[in-house]
Order: C-alpha cells, then sequence, then structure tokens
C-alpha cells in the first residue's frame, strides 16, 4: 500500500490450494428401453463432488431422425413453412429465413447424409444447410457456417452466406445423399451422391475456414419444394443437469461432470430400443349433423403400451388433415364422409379408425308470415300503422326482435307517450286589465276609460294560460 507521501509497507499471507476430490457422476434415465423415438428423460442431480460442480454435458451416439408420422417434433426442431407426412418437405416462398426447419439440439461435429429430393419450378433456389450455428431466433441461410447450396441445376458450397464457389451438379426431381463432416480445429468437408445408386459418398470440397465449435443442423429454403428424410447426425451433445430426448437407434450415452477445479469424470448407460405392441385406434364423435355446424372428434381412448406418437385426421371432404388427439372440423356441403383417425407409436406402428358423419342440409329457424329481413339480419315482423312519435325511442326498443304469432322474443318496444292536449281557448268574459291613474293635476276624461277605449286587448287570466307540454 501507499500513503500520500508515497511511502509504501508490504505484506503477504500464503494461500495453500490443495486437491479436491474428482467429482462423481450418477445418471438416473427412464425408460431405458424406450419404443423406437420414444423420448428418454435424462438427469445429473445426484452427481456429487465435495466443492461443487459446474458444468454437466451429454454425448449421445449417431442420431438418426426418418421423420415418421405427420407431427414434427416440437421438443427437436424449429420450423416455419414446413410439412411432415413420413418425410420433411419445405416449399419455399421467395425469401431466405422465411420456409426453414432446424434443430436447436447443438452437434459438436456433423456427419449427416440425408437425401433432398426436389420438385422444380421455373426457378428452383434451395440450400439444405447441414450444419447452423447456435441462433434459435433465425433460420436465415446467413445462420448457416457450412451449406451445400441447391441452386437451378449447380451445387455451390456457402458458409455465412458467403458463396465458395460451385462444387458439383444435381439433376432437378433426383435425390441426393449429402454428407458434411467438420474437422478439427476449423473447416469441413464436404460429400454427394445419388441416393439409392449403392455408390460411395464423393468428395466435392473442402474448406479450411469457420473455427464454431458446436452447431445444430437444418434448411433454409428460397424457392421450389425440397423433401428431406433418413437424417444422421454424429457427435451431438446437450449442455444442462437434464434433458429429454430420443435416442435412436440407440447406443451409450455419456454424462461429463466438472468440477471448479476442472477435474473431470464421466458415467455412463446404454439405452436399448424396443418394438412393442401396435397401437389401437378409437375414434368418438358425431355421427350426424347439419352442414356448417363445426363437430368436435377425439382419439382419447386410443392406447398403446409405450405411448402414442403421433394423430392425424383424414376428414374425408379433401380440406387440410388435422393432427392432435382433439379437433374440430365443419362440413360444409350436405352428403355422407368417412373421417378417419391414424395413430402412430414410436416404433411407427399405425392403426386406424374411421367413423361415417351424414351431413344434412342447414335448416333456418321458423319464421310467421309476412316477416320481412331488417337491416340488422333479424326477422320482425311488420307493426300497425301509427304515429311516430315526436322523439328517438329508448335505446332497448332498437335491438333486434324476432316475431311470430303473438309471441314476442327480445325486448318489447316501450309505449308511445300520449299527444299533448290542444291549447284552451281564451275566456271571453276576461277582465280587462286596468290602466294606470292619470296625475292628480290632470283632469280624466271619459275617452281615458279603459272600457272605452276600442283598442284594448284583453289579456287571459293566468288560470286559463296554456299548459306546458309533458316533459
Amino acid at each position: 500500500m501507499t500513503d500520500h507521501g508515497n511511502q509504501t509497507a508490504t505484506t503477504s499471507i500464503s494461500v495453500l490450494v490443495v486437491p479436491g476430490e474428482s467429482p462423481v457422476p450418477r445418471i438416473t434415465a427412464s425408460p431405458l428401453n424406450p419404443e423406437g423415438r420414444q423420448p428418454v428423460a435424462f438427469s445429473g442431480e445426484l452427481s456429487t463432488d465435495d466443492r461443487g460442480i459446474t458444468s454437466y454435458r451429454w454425448l449421445f451416439p449417431p442420431r438418426a431422425f426418418d421423420f415418421a408420422g405427420r407431427a414434427l417434433d416440437a421438443d427437436q426442431w424449429i420450423a416455419a413453412g414446413v410439412t411432415q407426412d413420413d418425410r420433411l418437405t419445405v416449399t419455399g416462398n421467395g425469401n431466405w429465413g422465411a420456409n426453414y426447419v432446424f434443430s436447436f439440439r447443438p452437434a459438436s461435429s456433423a456427419a449427416a447424409p440425408s437425401r433432398a429430393a426436389s420438385t422444380p419450378p421455373p426457378t428452383p433456389l434451395a440450400p439444405w444447410w447441414a450444419s447452423k450455428n447456435l441462433d434459435i431466433n433465425s433460420g436465415h441461410e446467413n445462420t448457416f457456417p457450412y451449406a451445400l447450396y441447391f441452386d437451378n441445376g449447380e451445387l455451390r458450397a456457402y458458409e455465412y452466406g458467403s458463396d465458395r464457389g460451385k462444387i458439383g451438379e444435381y439433376t432437378r426431381g433426383l435425390s441426393y445423399d449429402f454428407r458434411i463432416e467438420t474437422l478439427p480445429g476449423a473447416g469441413a468437408r464436404y460429400h454427394v451422391r445419388p441416393s439409392g445408386t449403392g455408390a460411395a459418398f464423393e468428395l466435392v470440397f473442402t474448406s479450411d475456414q469457420r473455427t464454431d465449435t458446436a452447431f445444430s443442423f437444418g434448411a433454409d429454403v428460397h424457392s421450389g419444394t425440397f423433401g428431406f428424410d433418413d437424417f444422421v447426425v454424429t457427435g451431438t451433445f446437450v449442455s444442462a443437469m437434464a434433458v429429454r430426448t430420443p435416442v435412436f437407434p440407440g447406443g451409450p450415452v455419456t454424462l461429463e461432470v466438472v468440477d471448479h477445479e476442472w477435474q473431470t469424470n464421466t458415467a455412463q448407460v446404454t439405452i436399448q430400443p424396443v418394438v412393442g405392441q401396435p397401437p389401437q385406434a378409437v375414434i368418438s364423435g358425431p355421427t350426424s349433423a347439419q352442414a356448417g355446424v363445426v363437430l368436435s372428434f377425439d382419439a382419447y381412448r386410443s392406447s398403446d403400451d409405450h405411448g402414442i406418437a403421433s394423430y392425424s385426421w383424414d376428414f374425408g371432404d379433401g380440406t387440410t388433415p388435422g393432427a392432435g388427439p382433439a379437433v374440430n372440423h365443419r362440413y360444409n356441403t350436405p352428403g355422407r364422409y368417412t373421417n378417419t383417425l391414424t395413430v402412430l407409436d414410436f416404433a411407427n406402428q399405425a392403426a386406424s379408425a374411421s367413423l361415417v358423419i351424414d351431413v344434412s342440409p342447414a335448416t333456418r329457424s321458423p319464421v310467421s308470415p309476412g316477416a320481412s329481413l331488417t337491416a340488422s339480419n333479424s326477422l320482425t315482423k311488420p307493426s300497425p300503422a301509427r304515429k311516430s312519435p315526436s322523439r328517438p325511442l329508448p335505446a332497448a326498443s332498437r335491438c333486434p326482435s324476432i316475431t311470430s304469432g303473438t309471441s314476442v322474443m327480445g325486448p318489447a318496444p316501450s309505449p308511445t307517450p300520449p299527444p299533448p292536449p290542444p291549447p284552451p281557448t281564451p275566456s271571453k268574459l276576461a277582465t280587462p286589465t286596468p290602466a294606470p291613474k292619470a296625475p292628480p293635476s290632470t283632469p280624466r276624461s271619459p275617452s281615458s276609460s279603459p272600457m272605452a277605449s276600442p283598442s284594448a286587448t284583453p289579456t287571459p287570466s293566468s288560470s286559463a294560460r296554456n299548459p306546458s307540454p309533458p316533459r
């Protein structure tokens, strides 16, 4: 320390840092034998250390995604403009970052063969970016470190939106497998092959750019329609004390824990998926209705020994299929329709059930003869002609009403106020008002008498004045 006179003094203390015990990882996982892609709940909460654990990291075996069923796994994917029907289909709308799909589970390295089948419009432009950064708020193409870009017959490499050049060609309408492998330190290798040929992957480009160490994976489609399935990712990890995720096709799952001294220890559990019994589909709902009426259907009584993964509904009228255990639907045209429910379990085993619905024409409420349609779309029976009152009707009498016979639905009209009485005629016997007296000095002449004045105007008495009109 130094005082204001620049005099200093020094003291010291010895600190002995001793190593503590290594952390002890403990895993709880359920179920250990899930059915197919059934999610498994992992937790490292029971792990211990004498001075505390600073981080948990789960390392998973290679993971496969075949997008079975019609419901995209919301625990795994973030998507817009995407449909799923035993494969994933993304249709562009002419803008980057509008229609996309990506996983929010990171991967330390990406080795991802996938099939991409394009349906070519006049100008199909669509990249499948096999590795993406960890920004979960955007699916834009400039958030993908390593990308294969399918550009109107040309295959190009893009990295964070930067064009690395043409690396090959593709035929629109065909399917391709591709593979992107990240390299230690920086860079990646790009591989492509036609699907279903049995050919080996061809190395088409090697990059030495970018040093990202953790990735997610996904696609951003600008134009055209592209389908994806059989997606495999290796080297995946999740940094969290607990996580719930499928482990398919199975294998060892490792928990790595680190304490404050950077001492590390690991534990491992093996997940072995099984195939259980097929599901049972049961549909409940009405079997008859009028056209235009909203109907409710549910599949709550459906069952499976490991749980149902997805529900899909085909309403039989050509409309968009429904999803979920309960749906609402409206048949707008009379006829007979078959509503079909299909359920899938986590091993992709399916079961279906159907319900026939007879839809009759819509009926209208009974209307009495002589009814007319008012501006408020309510039916009102004309009232007998009467003189309109001189002031507006109360607000309640403006409410629409339906009249049938002598029964009235809705507020009754307010009674019409009686007209004011006619003003009375002034009395002929009214006494004229006396004239003021003349000053005493002036003699009064006979002509000054009020009775003799022909111009005097009689004034009605107060009792004969007109009453005020009723308020």
